[in-house]
């Protein structure tokens, strides 16, 4: 699906001690929240989910970076 850039966002919503957190994903009119499976229990798989998430998150955000620069996507571009 492609947007515009404007109506894009990403947002970690707070969470306070007895639930776990919520990342909400807003693009143009559809909205994904991810969470835990259980609102009040945090597991081992939700903490490597979380990791996971990120660590894809951050190889997708050198990806544009480095299209936006004009560098080539490939092996030999050091990631951050």
């Amino acid at each position: 699906m492609l947007v515009e850039r404007r109506s894009l966002k990403a947002s970690a919503i707070s969470s306070t001690r007895s639930a776990t957190p919520v990342l909400g994903l807003v693009f143009g009119g559809a909205q994904v929240l991810v969470t835990t499976s259980a609102n009040d229990h945090v597991t081992l798989d939700d903490v490597e989910f979380a990791r996971s998430l990120a660590r894809e998150a951050a190889m997708f955000a050198g990806a544009v970076e480095r299209v936006f620069h004009g560098l080539p996507n490939g092996p030999a571009v050091a990631g951050r």
